[in-house]
């Protein structure tokens, strides 16, 4: 097998099958079960025929608990679910090349059964994210008819929409809706578990770039390929890897000035095991590593500043807000505007009054609701803001979410950097903000909108 490309299209289904046989063969030993998400939708001329609106096969590694549910039944739609032995799914996978699937004992219709394409990408979906490769065959070209009802039923969970559903079900959180590329496919991911970037980092003060490489297969062979350039020329990264934390010195300057950076890494037959490419305008699913520090007070002078001046045009502040309460959405609003205009700073603990209740009062009840720990459900609460924050905008800007203690209280500060990518804005209801003032306010169509489209007002000359 020869992985030395992060993208292949028009693929046969046959070739494949015959790569996922060898990623199989490579990661038997690491994986524990194969896991099945289907969203399948009644046929509306033909109440019998149930077709796929998007199916997500997963390997799961053995680290990772396998959460089973029951497949959840209504009317019009159903969410099913099943569960395979890792040697099983090239039988399962040649099933469905005849267009019909069963799953959970259901039969569901696949109008493109051919697996046509694989990216090798970053699969956030497990405590810690694995790379790997992600196979899938083409959208159809049949139209489903998706009821745009809640999903309601006694035995099983609300959802306000299909979409909602679909997005929760097959755990992707951008989801565009009806229109979305995904919609008709099947997906499967396998993870590549033998090596990969556990962590990389840039340690501004030591001007190191340290790279924590995980290696599951103790006998692997790996290298690292790579380049970064800068307004100075293009610099080489290349080497064996002999340890699994790799120190390499860059220039401060060099790095806060980046305008292109690309590491790989390889096994000895040239397959990517994982990778990381940025620039100063995008960056693939990590975390940017070259970045300014955001420049700001320690988050206790924060706290203690808003107590007494108030919001401004780069502070704002929450009351702690209940999970699924409506008012998530404010923050959405100021992190969007933040992001559009200067960067700012949300404190999550402070009332309307400017005073600094914290957060631990109110999470603790909700702790003690669901029968969990402080700490653990603080944790949760974290995961649900990065949630809501990933699902509703377009784009994310750079940001961090820490927990700080003043007065004896806990406070959540989100930091936002100002975006390189603008606009900012909310993907559901297509709302851009920006920041002016302590308020957070859409931008002037004549004065201010021009600004966040950086080529608009060359296309509007011409």
């Amino acid at each position: 097998m020869k992985n030395t490309k992060l993208h292949r299209y028009n693929l046969s289904h046959e070739y494949c099958v015959d790569e996922i046989k060898e990623i199989l063969k490579l990661n038997s030993q690491f994986y524990s079960t194969i896991s099945i998400r289907c969203v399948a939708i009644k046929e509306e001329k033909e109440p019998s025929v149930w077709r796929n609106a998007l199916c997500v096969i997963k390997a799961l590694p053995k680290e990772i608990v396998a959460l089973k549910f029951n497949s959840r039944i209504y009317d019009n739609i159903r969410l099913l679910e099943d569960w395979l032995e890792p040697g099983d799914l090239i039988d399962f996978i040649t099933e469905f090349k005849n267009g019909i699937i069963k799953i959970a004992d259901i039969d569901v219709n696949i109008e493109n059964p051919d697996l046509q394409q694989v990216q090798y990408v970053h699969e956030s979906i497990w405590p810690e994210p694995l790379p790997g490769y992600h196979y899938s065959t083409s959208g159809g070209s049949h139209r489903l008819s998706i009821p745009n009802d809640p999903l309601l039923s006694h035995k099983n969970p609300f959802y306000p929409s299909p979409d909602s559903a679909i997005a929760s079900w097959c755990e992707i959180p951008n989801y565009q809706g009806p229109s979305d590329s995904r919609m008709g496919i099947l997906s499967i991911f396998l993870p590549e578990c033998r090596a990969y970037f556990e962590k990389l980092v840039y340690k501004h003060e030591e001007k190191i770039l340290s790279i924590k490489i995980a290696r599951r297969q103790k006998d692997l062979n790996t290298f690292l390929k790579g380049a970064y350039k800068s307004p100075y020329g293009y610099m080489e990264l290349s080497g064996d890897v002999k340890d699994d934390i790799i120190s390499i010195p860059i220039n401060e300057k060099v790095a806060d000035n980046l305008e292109q950076f690309e590491i790989y890494l390889l096994d000895n037959n040239n397959n990517i095991l994982d990778y990381h490419k940025e620039n100063q305008f995008s960056i693939k699913e990590r975390i940017r590593i070259f970045r300014i520090p955001i420049k700001i007070e320690k988050k206790e002078d924060i706290i203690d500043k808003a107590t007494k001046i108030g919001e401004s045009d780069t502070l704002e502040f929450k009351p702690f807000i209940k999970r699924g309460d409506n008012k998530i959405n404010e923050i959405i609003e100021t992190i969007i505007a933040f992001a559009n205009t200067n960067g700012g700073h949300i404190i999550i603990g402070i009332n309307k009054y400017a005073v600094p209740e914290g957060i631990e009062s109110d999470l603790g009840k909700e702790a003690k609701r669901y029968n969990k720990s402080y700490k653990d459900f603080l944790e949760e609460y974290i995961g649900y803001i990065r949630k809501e924050i990933s699902d509703k905008l377009n784009k994310l800007p750079d940001y961090r979410i820490e927990k700080k203690t003043f007065n004896e209280h806990d406070f959540l500060v989100i930091d936002i950097s100002a975006g390189s990518q603008k606009p900012y804005a909310n993907i559901q209801t297509k709302d851009i903000f920006i920041r002016r003032g302590s308020n957070n306010v859409k931008p002037d169509p004549d004065t201010e909108l021009p600004k966040l489209f950086p080529n608009l007002g060359r296309l509007l000359k011409w």
